[in-house]
């Protein structure tokens, strides 16, 4: 790859900023290496969006459905978790019936 005369004039005048300021400037081909992969990535998004686009709108209304399924869960398990409490406070009541009998004999 020849380089011209302005492009060695330009890497110049950037390596001087960066001598003087300690900031890099990036060099022309750099920037041409760096925009060639932007733009493969860019290219492999699309065909991303191309194959999940799809899909998209089916897993919207698998979370619609299961957001709406939810509140009954969570209702449930208040319920049984009530039931479990409300069991073992009548066991522990139970317990302590039984060991103050057997302690008055």
């Amino acid at each position: 790859m020849a380089v011209s005369l302005a492009e060695r004039k330009i890497n110049v005048i950037a390596e001087q900023v960066y001598l003087t300021s300690g900031m890099q400037v990036p060099l022309p081909f750099d920037i041409e290496f760096d925009m060639e992969r932007i733009d493969a990535g860019l290219r492999d998004v699309g065909t991303l969006i191309g194959e999940y686009g799809p899909t998209v709108p089916e897993t919207i209304e698998k979370l619609d459905r299961l957001a709406a399924r939810i509140p009954r869960w969570i209702t449930l398990g208040a319920v049984l978790a009530t039931l479990v409490l409300v069991w073992l406070a009548a066991s522990q009541v139970s317990l302590l019936i039984h060991g103050v009998a057997i302690l008055r004999g």
